[in-house]
């Protein structure tokens, strides 16, 4: 039944307007590798505080780095053991480092989403439910 009054004929106003998320753009001076790494970093969230932009920045150029170091190995030679030993090295230190900045950043979706429910399940049974009595 439709409402009767005076707001019956006036539209309903939002509450809240809502802006959908602008990712920032790219530091200046980033490299283009980086700035498609800052790119898809902030595309993948809803939002990052701007306190968190230094460990955005050092999160692209370390994951470009990893990336040079990766086809620095492809491209090695493999007699060259010396080298190539140094490359993996170098590399397990970036991927150690992206590990770490990643983790601060929480980019990982699970590290963005409650894992315990906002409201538990409310037809649990409780332990002391369920026990008969006995007869005697």
């Amino acid at each position: 039944m439709p409402r009767k009054g005076p707001l019956s004929g006036s539209p309903i106003a939002p509450a809240l307007s809502v802006t959908p998320y602008a990712p920032p753009p790219a530091p200046p001076g980033f490299s283009p590798a980086e700035t498609k790494v800052w790119g898809d970093v902030f595309a993948s969230m809803r939002e990052i505080a701007p306190s968190a932009y230094p460990l955005a920045r050092a999160y692209c150029t370390v994951v470009v780095g990893m990336d040079e170091a990766a086809d620095d190995i492809r491209n090695c030679d493999p007699e060259e053991k010396r080298k190539l030993e140094h490359l993996y090295k170098r590399h397990l230190v970036l991927l150690k480092s992206v590990c770490a900045l990643a983790t601060r950043l929480r980019l990982c979706p699970s590290a963005r989403t409650r894992k315990d429910p906002i409201r538990p399940n409310l037809h649990v049974q409780k332990p002391w439910q369920g026990f008969e009595d006995e007869p005697a």
